[in-house]
């Protein structure tokens, strides 16, 4: 008797382990399915807000480059002759767009005017790809 209670110890005991274990692993796998499709979704938003703000970018890149201020002073390579300060607060107190920074490069890859800083001249296309390939194959482009 003391033998069948044991094994049916021993038994019931597996048992146990086995359904607990069973649903471990199934919580686990279901907890990594949610986690996955929740990383999926936020990826969707991402891409959809990122393609949103491209267009609008891509609307007021090419308005703002339409100015003959900007146009000048390229051709004069005078970037002191460009101050987009009012045109930025215009943006950003009608539009979403908020801390606005805008930044023109000119053909041979060198930053011509930053509306942060005074700081122009430098190489940009030594460290951006994109201004790298522009100077390959010369077309509009805006980034976000």
């Amino acid at each position: 008797m003391k033998k069948i209670n044991v094994s049916l110890f021993f038994l019931l005991l597996a048992i146990v382990f086995y359904f607990v274990g069973h649903y471990y692993k199934e919580g686990n796998n279901i907890k990594k399915s949610i986690y996955v499709q929740c990383a999926t979704n936020l990826q969707t938003i991402f891409q959809k807000e990122v393609s949103k703000k491209q267009g609008r970018t891509a609307a007021m890149t090419y308005i703002i480059s339409q100015n003959p201020t900007i146009i000048d002073s390229l051709i004069q390579k005078d970037s002191s002759l460009i101050d987009l300060t009012q045109t930025i607060k215009g943006i950003e107190h009608y539009g979403e767009y908020k801390d606005l920074w805008i930044q023109i490069i000119d053909k041979d890859g060198y930053s011509f005017y930053r509306s942060w800083t005074n700081k122009v001249g430098d190489s940009v296309s030594s460290i951006r790809v994109d201004v790298a390939a522009m100077i390959k194959d010369p077309k509009p482009m805006n980034n976000v």
